[in-house]
């Protein structure tokens, strides 16, 4: 399934379709070249054994795989065992929605093991070895506050005998509920598991013969995006600043904003102005509340002709008072239940109220009507920057025992929904040609970047521990594939402009943010820049022109990820795996391919410890001081300047 890599699907019954999933629709990247045993030459068809209980092996470029009874062998180069794989099926009829669960067990070769991707989290680890998740538990607002993602990629680390590295990548193409375990301390063993369903799905893949470093681990990520679909260049503008608050209520508050930015503070550039939730009347009807905006048009004209454009906040529920709500009913365009198929489900959101409908983004037909919608509401006003928020989507308590839709129970595909709200505007923008847009989505699943579609880290809250987790954050989505990210500068809940803890606390985030592939502010409170102290407000500035500075090279770089897979923010091991040490730093991490950053994330602080990878000599951006690679210093950090480092050939 393209180079280097396999697709795997084992069933229980014999039938291997092709089901809901990241991979569903696609072909093979690259014509497989399967090497096919010649004491056996006609045992393969289309890579399926037969007879099952002949042990059989086989080779696509660098990866091999072999089949022995129930288990499954990965090896590359020949002699190279990976991993060896084992698929149980368990009937557990009675146990609620759930009938059957579906269990994958892995054993990796090697010592000191090592996890990395699995999506967006808050636990503060980029290595994922030791955690266990619950896939629905991810989606759950009431335990998630939309910070955490579980996207099932991960690259498996361990060393064969020639020192620690990426041996090989895998994503379980399963949108199933379910959960997975990355093993105990030892870390040599994990399992995945998934309800509901008949098979199970994966991709396997490794890098190509002769690859090394920093190149082997690109290639697992190019094979991985070769699958799912690419993320497309950033556009120049959406490199700037996105200006956002929870939030503006009215046409006459936004425009009174934007005249403050552009009359008193011309030297900051919005790029991107937000309009968050309830810029509707009744959620659902998906246009401006007329009473509040009585002319948007006039407005999003103002804002563009001097360089700024909108971004709306839409959410993918429909209350009953909604002119919506009586045409997802009558067209079946809900989500309903198995056990009732003429009966919408209730959606148990916390803001939508009751009755409230969560449209069938699985359906083509609804996501067309849902789409007509948002255009005669917003696009033909102007706006073609949407904010996906709910998009988990936003639950209290679980989705509701039968919910279906037309992809299958939710149970068994409803880790999808995020893949297919994003597919509803992307289908809908590039059919009226529009190839210059981003959406901002609270949640994803794999190869959800190709839709144009980016993802930000949640309702964080204003507190130095959310900044410090954000940092891991923000380096294990980029390696699931997301190569678009956000975080709310600033924390999203507790912010207060005229706190001096604060203040400190967001000029830091501010730094950090200013590396992020997308640099937006956002918050419950007021975000306005000139509202934090003469001091704060000072180096705040002095990051935004800072960032401006950098959009060429943000944009290069992120045309980089958007050809290889190579993410933008990435552990520095990832550049530099021979050297031991780079493994054991996660609060540090490269930005692009020229430059590292070590954000400042513990309060009072004016310094912090910066390891230097070995194999390069590290300038410091602002006081052009040159640090030997494979050395610790203690570098001076005031509030004023952050530790950026650019790395030079040695």
């Amino acid at each position: 399934w393209g180079a280097d890599s396999f697709r795997v699907r084992c069933s229980f019954d014999g039938v291997a379709y092709s089901g809901p999933g990241a991979l569903a629709g696609t072909s093979p990247p690259n014509p497989p070249e399967v090497d096919v045993p010649a004491s056996t030459p006609d045992s393969w068809t289309n890579g399926a054994p037969h007879p099952a209980s002949d042990p059989n092996s086989w080779t696509n470029g660098n990866l091999g795989l072999s089949l022995d009874g129930g288990t499954m062998t990965l090896s590359r180069g020949g002699d190279s065992t990976l991993a060896s794989f084992a698929v149980e099926f368990e009937d557990v009829s009675g146990a609620g929605d759930t009938v059957n669960v579906s269990t994958l067990s892995i054993v990796n070769a090697g010592a000191n093991w090592g996890y990395y991707g699995f999506g967006e989290h808050e636990n503060g680890s980029v290595d994922q070895l030791g955690k266990v998740y619950d896939m629905e538990s991810c989606i759950e607002y009431s335990k998630s506050r939309g910070g955490e993602v579980c996207l099932p990629w991960i690259m498996i680390a361990s060393d064969l005998g020639g020192g620690k590295q990426i041996q090989y990548g895998l994503l379980w193409n399963v949108p199933a509920y379910g959960g997975v375990d990355f093993g105990n301390s030892s870390g040599e063993s994990n399992t995945w598991r998934g309800y509901n369903i008949d098979q199970v799905d994966l991709f396997v893949t490794t890098f190509g013969a002769g690859k090394q470093g920093f190149e082997a681990h690109e290639d697992v990520m190019r094979h991985y995006v070769d699958a799912v679909g690419h993320a497309p260049p950033l556009p120049d503008w959406a490199a700037g600043y996105w200006h956002s608050k929870n939030r503006y209520s009215s046409q006459q508050e936004v425009l009174e904003t934007i005249a403050v930015f552009r009359n008193n503070f011309s030297d900051i550039k919005v790029a991107v102005f937000v309009i968050d939730y309830f810029n509707w009347a009744i959620m659902g009807d998906l246009t401006f509340d007329p009473t509040k905006w009585p002319d948007p048009k006039a407005m999003v004209d103002t804002l563009k002709a001097g360089g700024t454009r909108v971004m709306v906040s839409t959410w993918p529920f429909s209350q009953g008072a909604s002119k919506t709500y009586p045409v997802l009913h009558q067209n079946r365009f809900a989500v309903y239940n198995a056990s009732s198929p003429a009966d919408s489900v209730d959606w148990p959101d916390g803001v939508c109220g009751h009755p409230c409908y969560l449209y069938d983004a699985s359906n083509p037909a609804a996501r067309r009507f849902w789409w007509g919608e948002i255009k005669t509401g917003y696009y033909d006003y102007g706006i073609e920057i949407f904010w996906l928020d709910a998009a988990e989507p936003e639950q209290m308590g679980g989705s509701p025992n039968g919910s279906t839709w037309g992809a299958g129970s939710f149970q068994r595909t409803g880790m999808m929904f995020p893949y297919y709200h994003t597919q509803t505007y992307y289908d809908g923008m590039s059919q009226l040609g529009n190839k210059d847009f981003v959406m901002l989505s609270r949640s994803a699943w794999a190869g959800m970047s190709k839709h144009r579609a980016a993802l930000w880290n949640g309702d964080t809250q204003s507190d130095f521990s959310f900044l410090a987790s954000a940092i891991q954050a923000a380096q294990s989505i980029q390696l699931s594939g997301i190569a678009w990210w956000t975080t709310d500068i600033g924390g999203y809940s507790g912010g207060d402009p005229s706190n001096p803890s604060f203040n400190e606390l967001i000029v830091r985030w501010f730094q950090f943010g200013f590396s992020c592939p997308l640099f937006r502010q956002h918050g419950a409170r007021n975000t306005e820049p000139w509202l934090l102290s003469a001091r704060s407000f000072k180096i705040v500035r002095s990051v935004m022109a800072l960032r401006e500075r950098f959009k060429p090279y943000i944009v290069t770089e992120l045309t980089q990820t958007s050809s290889s897979g190579l993410p933008l923010n990435r552990p520095l091991w990832f550049d530099a795996p021979t050297d031991a040490n780079t493994w054991e730093v996660d609060d540090q991490y490269m930005f692009g391919r020229d430059y590292m950053v070590a954000p400042v994330y513990v309060a009072n602080s004016t310094s912090r410890k910066v390891y230097f990878p070995a194999g390069a000599t590290w300038t410091h951006f602002f006081t052009n001081h040159s640090y030997t690679g494979g050395s610790t210093a203690m570098i001076d950090s005031p509030l004023e300047i952050f530790p950026l480092f650019r790395k030079e050939q040695s």
